[in-house]
């Protein structure tokens, strides 16, 4: 007789009955048993093949898959529910949060729990209980200040979740002391909680997966979506799923991640951040392929528009939806400028998106969604999407265009200089981010931009890379020394006023930590996950 698995909560919390009852820990530990294994395996391949990716910097397309990119074929069609996808919105899985974005009027509402989440415990258990009773159309919540009470209306958004990156877990929850899966956790309490709710709404459990690296990792969530289903009694291939593409691998297997999913998937998305952040990553050590700070990068450089371009050409001719990325400009209520600027920024983007191809695209905030309406309304006004237009003969892109900024001829534009008022702003971003993080806040709205976890991991690792390359400061002509950095650090954190003086010494020793590593390490999480839980008891 089998010894009988233990499973513990690390925390206690008065939502665990209604998201974990008894039936859902079953189907936990069934998920648990089926894949933690092969997923470690998954992902220690992924980490052997990122590191060879780091030493050569290869562009090589892989030749085994070579029939894959040849061969004609389109992915499987898809309901007409999901046709129209011009405005999406997303957000994170919160009460207010996902009140208004279901009231949007946008044809997708997508609840992040990858980037736009600080992973507490009553986070998680929150955004999980927050969709369920919003797709119930029974999730309401009281605004003090206006006095006046928000709840759901009609629910005509298609409802998506973006659950947790493979390489992420959930500690607050573990089988004989290890901690789940957090992919395995949300793929899961999603589905059990809420697909026949959805089914009965015309819909089902529609997935924006995040950071796949490589067409393995692809096949392996397709795994466990086709167990899930059969666990719950669905037909298979009735979760669909649209993938980020956020990661330089995941560009040059792009066909074959497709592939993998074709029986499933109903678009890719353009994950500009994440994509940055990619780049800086897997370049780190080649100084001819630095790229600009990112408070000076724009969709209109080359190698953003050539990505546009690439994902775009790749969706249309396997016959899926692209959606475009978002602005990170936020509008703010109190501060008119600032909601000009945000609005005069998505007519920009949109407009260029939508000419470009793209099928429709996301926006961050509810005042943004008639805005993006009318730009792809102009453009896309006959038909429901743009899946038609596909010109293969017109396409010529190579993989050299696409990473134009590694070429070696590059290396003078691209020289590591950067400026203080960079370096400066880096600082700020992380510090400000973390802070709120710490708190359990994942989305902040700071200097008329939403910084989530995306947008603070490109300044973090840039940070790195100057330090690691020894970059010149361009005003001062000297070196980004180690000693002159944390300076810096500690003078701009001087800077920034608040009365929890914990959080805000936490959150800079964190990024003093983070920029210390003598290698880059993948995700900040890797040092701060572990941080969370004993920061949340002190405050």
């Amino acid at each position: 007789m089998e010894d009988k698995q233990i499973i513990k909560f690390t925390q206690k919390h008065f939502l665990l009955k209604n998201v974990l009852p008894m039936e859902c820990l079953d189907l936990l530990l069934t998920m648990h048993n089926m894949f933690s294994v092969e997923r470690n395996n998954i992902l220690l391949q992924t980490q052997h093949s990122l590191s060879r990716f780091d030493t050569d910097g290869s562009l090589r397309q892989r030749l085994e898959t070579h029939a894959i990119r040849k061969h004609r074929w389109v992915a499987r069609s898809y309901p007409q529910n999901l046709q129209k996808r011009q405005v999406e919105i997303t957000a994170p899985p919160n009460k207010k949060e996902v009140v208004n974005a279901l009231n949007s009027g946008a044809d997708v509402f997508m609840a992040d729990f990858e980037d736009a989440l600080s992973p507490t415990w009553p986070n998680i258990l929150g955004g999980h209980y927050n969709m369920m009773k919003a797709i119930k159309r029974n999730l309401r919540f009281y605004e003090p200040s206006k006095s006046k009470e928000y709840q759901v209306l009609n629910i005509n958004s298609q409802v998506m979740i973006r659950p947790r990156s493979l390489a992420k877990e959930e500690a607050h929850l573990l089988v004989d002391g290890t901690p789940i899966s957090a992919t395995i956790f949300d793929l899961t309490v999603y589905a059990y909680l809420n697909h026949q709710t959805l089914q009965d709404l015309g819909q089902s459990c529609y997935f924006y997966l995040p950071k796949i690296n490589n067409m393995e990792e692809a096949i392996f969530w397709n795994q466990m979506l086709i167990y899930l289903e059969k666990q719950l009694l669905v037909p298979t291939n009735t979760f669909k799923v649209t993938v980020i593409v956020e990661t330089v691998t995941a560009m040059l297997e792009l066909e074959e991640i497709i592939f993998a999913f074709k029986h499933r998937i109903v678009g890719v998305n353009t994950g500009r951040w994440n994509y940055i952040f990619s780049i800086v990553k897997r370049f780190q050590h080649f100084q001819n392929s630095f790229i600009d700070s990112r408070h000076k990068i724009s969709m209109e450089d080359k190698f953003m528009n050539n990505f546009n371009r690439y994902v775009v050409h790749i969706a249309h001719k396997r016959g899926i939806h692209v959606i475009g990325g978002a602005s990170n400009y936020v509008p703010r209520e109190h501060f008119p400028k600032a909601t000009i600027q945000a609005k005069a920024q998505i007519v920009k983007e949109k407009r260029e998106e939508a000419n470009e191809g793209f099928d429709g695209s996301w926006v961050i905030h509810p005042v943004l969604v008639e805005t993006a309406q009318k730009i792809f309304s102009m453009v896309v006004s006959n038909s429901p999407n743009q899946k038609q237009k596909f010109e293969e003969d017109e396409y010529r892109q190579t993989f050299d265009e696409i990473f134009a900024f590694v070429n070696s001829k590059c290396a003078e534009k691209y020289d590591l200089q950067v400026e203080k008022v960079d370096i400066l702003k880096s600082i700020r971003v992380c510090i400000i981010y973390y802070f709120n993080w710490l708190k359990g806040i994942g989305a902040v709205a700071f200097e008329n931009l939403m910084e989530d976890a995306a947008t603070t991991e490109i300044c973090r690792a840039q940070l790195w890379v100057w330090l690691h390359n020894r970059a010149t400061i361009t005003e001062k002509n000297k070196q980004l020394t180690p000693e002159r950095l944390m300076k810096y650090i500690d003078k701009e954190s001087s800077r920034i006023k608040t009365h929890d003086k914990l959080t805000h010494f936490q959150a800079k020793s964190l990024l003093k930590i983070l920029l210390k590593q003598t290698t880059m390490i993948e995700s900040f999480m890797e040092i701060a996950y572990p941080l969370l839980d004993k920061h949340q008891a002190k405050l």
